[in-house]
């Protein structure tokens, strides 16, 4: 079942402009995986701009697959698995690190620091798997 039931009308959080580059972004992601430089150069705007665009879309229920390929619109929901996954593991990756910098946080007491002190003297040692 084709995957072209989205609306980006109304993306939360986007200008006019934001909904014009979106237009185009979508349009051009209707052709093969499209890499990341290829479509700041089509788009003239930069990286972070771009991710932010996918990222409104991909909210609004637009189906952008990635990968190390680039993006692309999905055509399917199996198209879908691997970027689902792929984030899924970002998320459990970034929650590992909150969870560290709390820790960071809660071992290090102000009066422990000293001039000089370095930060890795005063946190616990990495775990390694």
């Amino acid at each position: 079942m084709p995957l072209t039931g989205f609306s980006i009308e109304h993306a939360p959080g986007t200008s006019s402009l934001d909904q014009s580059r979106m237009d185009a972004l979508v349009d051009a992601l209707r052709i093969s995986p499209r890499t990341s430089p290829d479509l700041e150069e089509e788009l003239e705007i930069p990286g972070p701009k771009l991710r932010a665009l996918v990222n409104a879309l991909r909210r609004a229920g637009a189906p952008i697959a990635s990968s190390g390929k680039g993006y692309w619109l999905a055509q399917n929901p199996e198209d879908l698995n691997d970027t689902i996954a792929h984030i899924g593991e970002r998320i459990n990756s970034m929650q590992g690190v909150l969870k560290g910098l709390a820790k960071a946080q809660t071992a290090t007491k102000p009066e422990k620091v000293e001039q000089g002190d370095m930060m890795a003297d005063l946190l616990p040692p990495l775990v390694t798997r």
